[in-house]
């Protein structure tokens, strides 16, 4: 029976713990496997900049035998070490700060900026293969700085652990394996 004391839209139920815990898994999963997938064509698409460069200032021939010439795979090598090596000190250096502020204003707003940086970095990394002409290969080194905004793929990884922990109970975290 209804009476003036009941809500008018009845119960709401709430999402099951498990369901958000697999939701986050999922993105993590795709977070992780859209990483793996860009690393390779990103590396091609380094090595035809530096070749097309090299065939431009006439030091090569063009084609494809041509770009595995030790002169190109010395600065490939340079560079696709490098560019991992300054997102990694950026991640070092912004992921505390990110993660204070992510337990003082919340997790979301971390995670949405730190989704935000990555896009940036991303379309800044293809932005500089795709202008070959006007940028040099070497810009390509700069482009993890713009992970300083929100703090790239190491504070993004670790606020989805960290949300995952939030959700699930200290007594239910640990699972034997055997």
């Amino acid at each position: 029976m209804n009476t003036e004391a009941s809500p008018l839209l009845g119960q709401q139920k709430q999402p099951s713990t498990w369901t958000s815990v697999y939701l986050l898994s999922f993105a993590f999963f795709i977070l992780a496997g859209t990483y793996a997938l860009l690393s390779v064509p990103l590396i091609q698409l380094i090595e035809d900049n530096i070749c097309r460069h090299y065939v431009g200032q006439g030091s090569i021939e063009p084609g494809e035998g041509n770009c595995k010439n030790d002169q190109i795979q010395t600065q490939l090598a340079f560079v696709t070490g490098l560019l991992p090596s300054v997102e990694s000190i950026v991640g070092l250096i912004v992921g505390f700060p990110y993660g204070v502020m992510g337990d003082k204003i919340g997790r979301k707003p971390i995670l949405y900026l730190a989704i935000i940086g990555n896009i940036l970095f991303t379309a800044s990394k293809l932005a500089v293969l795709a202008f070959p002409g006007t940028l040099p290969i070497s810009f390509i080194i700069a482009t993890p700085l713009l992970l300083a905004i929100g703090g790239g793929p190491t504070v993004h990884i670790a606020t989805l652990y960290t949300m995952t922990s939030d959700l699930v109970d200290s007594s239910e975290r640990y699972v034997p394996t055997i």
